[in-house]
């Protein structure tokens, strides 16, 4: 009975202020203490002194940085860095089948993917990347924007060769269906000998969305042994590499687009893209 009302006692004799008031008054008097916690070996004097001050990984986001805050001298180097402005497609690996079948630059960090209108016709862009590197070696990650419309064409992005829509190829992609506007994220291993057999991991993410105006990106953790793919920032799915199967060398990144309903012309429009690794 004591306990339940201790506090509601009056401080002294001469003051009517309870112990539960007095307490609340000296906790609030010490949160509003800019002081606090900073003499010598206390926890914000520690912090505050640190040569680094630690966070959680991810932590921190742009809008707590002010602008102009950010310098050369602040960049990571010891990452290898791709982003392409399509000025020109030139330096690019690209097929097309189907006589109006298109890639074309639309400069600004822009690529048109363009099937045309017959069923079947397909585009295929890649970007030849180191000569040769696992997967799983170089941490590598693969963000970009898909800001218009594909409402006639089925969709692969991700790593792998111009073939990545080849079920003998292998790679890391997203797979957008036309027909059930569906997600996938998928992971193609493909052994290195004969017959070279391929084992297809895939798994929906989103079911019935346009891709269009969002931001999709694939990243190898290769400490936690996984691939990561994200939709407009959100992890969606983590694939656990498979003990004994081998993830293909790969060499480039690839976007392709297949016309699956004739008729209309297919489109895909690819932006700000970035592509990082190890060094």
């Amino acid at each position: 009975m004591g306990n339940s009302t201790w506090g509601m006692l009056a401080k002294s004799a001469d003051d009517n202020e309870t112990i539960e008031q007095a307490i609340a008054r000296l906790i609030l008097a010490h949160e509003e203490d800019a002081e606090s916690h900073l003499g010598v070996g206390e926890s914000l004097q520690s912090h505050k002194a640190s040569e680094i001050i630690d966070h959680l990984a991810n932590s921190i986001v742009a809008d707590k940085i002010l602008a102009n805050q950010i310098y050369g001298i602040h960049f990571d180097t010891s990452k290898f860095l791709i982003r392409p402005a399509f000025e020109s497609v030139d330096a690019y690996n690209v097929t097309k089948t189907g006589v109006t079948s298109d890639v074309q630059p639309a400069g600004a960090g822009r690529v048109l993917l363009l099937p045309g209108s017959t069923n079947g016709n397909r585009v295929a862009i890649s970007c030849d990347l180191e000569s040769s590197f696992r997967l799983t070696q170089k941490n590598p990650c693969l963000d970009f924007y898909v800001s218009d419309g594909q409402r006639t064409a089925n969709l692969w992005f991700g790593f792998g060769s111009t073939n990545l829509d080849n079920s003998t190829q292998g790679g890391l992609f997203f797979r957008w269906e036309q027909s059930t506007k569906k997600l996938f994220a998928a992971v193609r291993y493909k052994d290195e000998v004969s017959p070279y057999t391929t084992y297809l991991y895939e798994t929906e993410i989103l079911s019935y969305i346009n891709l269009q105006g969002h931001v999709l990106r694939i990243e190898v953790d290769d400490i936690n042994n996984c691939v990561k793919f994200y939709f407009d920032g959100v992890l969606e799915h983590t694939h656990d590499f498979v003990v004994g199967k081998v993830l293909t060398l790969v060499t480039s990144f690839s976007f392709v687009a297949v016309m699956a309903s004739g008729g209309e012309v297919g489109y895909c429009n690819i932006s700000n893209l970035q592509y990082y690794q190890d060094i």
